[in-house]
């Protein structure tokens, strides 16, 4: 985990695509991951608000892991980011264990496992913060630095 440290967006920069990838790609260089991403909930669904991916990842599963997250039906409990607003609590994938749509995902992004930690207003679920991480050394300390950067985040 890279120690440098990691300003949280505004809520007014939450509004701007180009601020929020920016900060996805911060937040995923932070972590040495994968891929990270950002979700709103709308009603019954949870759109996307952006991605950042790793500088080798391959190009077309980056594309079709946004086309097929873009919108995501809260039904979809298969997915990690789906879990973690159902349930709200933070839910953890690996390639051999969690949601079965994740741990396929995982598999093609070249990562151990995943993260999702809802985002809250109040104690409302108004979005999820995920991040793929390359391995799972550490996982409880990082999971906890990521719940903190959740906590904050003011995704309304």
């Amino acid at each position: 985990m890279n120690e440098t440290p990691l300003r949280i967006l505004t809520t007014e920069e939450l509004r701007e695509p180009q601020e929020v990838e920016a900060w996805l790609e911060r937040f995923r260089s932070r972590f040495q991951a994968r891929a990270s991403g950002l979700w709103r909930r709308e009603g019954e669904h949870l759109v996307v608000l952006g991605h950042a991916f790793a500088p080798d990842f391959d190009k077309d599963v980056a594309r079709e892991f946004m086309a097929a997250v873009e919108s995501v039906s809260l039904e979809r409990t298969g997915l990690g980011i789906v879990k973690a607003a159902v349930d709200d609590a933070t839910a953890v994938a690996r390639t051999d264990a969690g949601p079965v749509d994740s741990s396929s995902w995982l598999k093609r992004f070249g990562a151990a496992c995943s993260v999702a930690i809802p985002l809250h207003a109040g104690e409302r679920v108004t979005g999820i913060l995920a991040i793929a991480l390359f391995s799972t050394q550490d996982l409880d300390a990082q999971r906890t630095a990521l719940e903190q950067i959740a906590a904050v985040l003011p995704l309304e």
